[in-house]
């Protein structure tokens, strides 16, 4: 004989369902949007830190050019547009070698007259005439040399690829 009594905490078929369920989900739901925003929030803070750290140690304004690499000098010019009035140091390589370190400070009037620069004393030139070089091609680069966060010395090329020159025998 049955008594129509169920054991505590039990669920008939007829309680399953509907508002502990919806409950449930709407909860879930909800979490799942927070975890979303979060994700979203912390992606968005990363590349704002990207970008700043980024922007501080390569500057955007930096700008030069290797005018002239021959077998007696390297010129050309450098310029920070975030520090116009100082001069930014140049390092001369010399087939992979450091070379000479320089002040990006002789005058150039062209890089005013091109507006490029509001002073004209960005330009450098290397002699490389007691380098003894030897015969056959050489490459030269030269890089801004720029002070980072942290005391970080950081080398930025002022042309994308090496200038070349022969010496001959």
């Amino acid at each position: 004989m049955k008594i129509g009594l169920s054991a505590p905490f039990e669920r008939r078929q007829s309680d399953r369902g509907t508002a502990t369920g919806s409950v449930g989900s709407a909860i879930t739901s909800r979490l799942l949007v927070a975890l979303l925003l979060k994700a979203l929030l912390e992606m968005g803070l990363l590349v704002f830190l990207a970008s700043l750290t980024t922007s501080l140690t390569f500057p955007p304004g930096l700008r030069g050019a290797i005018d002239r690499a021959t077998s007696m000098e390297v010129r050309g010019w450098a310029f920070n547009e975030a520090t116009p009035r100082d001069a930014v140091t140049v390092q001369i390589f010399l087939d992979g070698q450091l070379l000479a370190s320089v002040r990006a400070d002789a005058p150039r009037p062209d890089l005013v007259r091109a507006g490029v620069a509001s002073s004209p004393h960005h330009g450098f030139a290397f002699s490389l005439e007691g380098a003894a070089l030897l015969p056959g091609e050489h490459r030269v680069e030269v890089f801004a040399l720029h002070f980072a966060p942290g005391g970080n010395r950081v080398l930025i090329p002022l042309s994308t690829s090496p200038r070349s020159f022969s010496v001959e025998r």
